[in-house]
């Protein structure tokens, strides 16, 4: 993954709701975007256990459960919470301003 100092506008604020996520595409990266209380997370849509899809899994408070095997990761950090993976998920920085959301990839 090769990130750039580049923010890439990928979404509009409306889009994205209060404890939604979403999938977008930056450059070639596929980024998993979140937001939990008023905040948005990216990062990769695709899990580092197994190739899954992590927006297709179930987003509980500030982590995302990976939809085929159940691996859990922190979206504020990309850290494994829970087996069966110890392979962090790759985060993004995100800015959100004038009605968009821009991430860096």
């Amino acid at each position: 993954m090769t990130q750039t100092s580049e923010m890439v506008k990928v979404l509009d604020s409306a889009a994205l709701e209060e404890g939604g996520m979403t999938s977008v595409t930056v450059g070639e990266e596929e980024v998993a975007l979140y937001r939990v209380e008023g905040v948005v997370y990216a990062t990769s849509n695709i899990c580092s256990h197994a190739y899954a899809i992590m927006t297709e899994g179930y987003l509980d408070g500030d982590c995302i459960e990976c939809p085929l095997h159940q691996a859990l990761f922190s979206i504020k950090t990309g850290e494994p919470v829970d087996a069966p993976t110890d392979v962090p998920l790759p985060v993004f920085a995100t800015e959100e301003r004038d009605g968009a959301i821009y991430v860096r990839a």
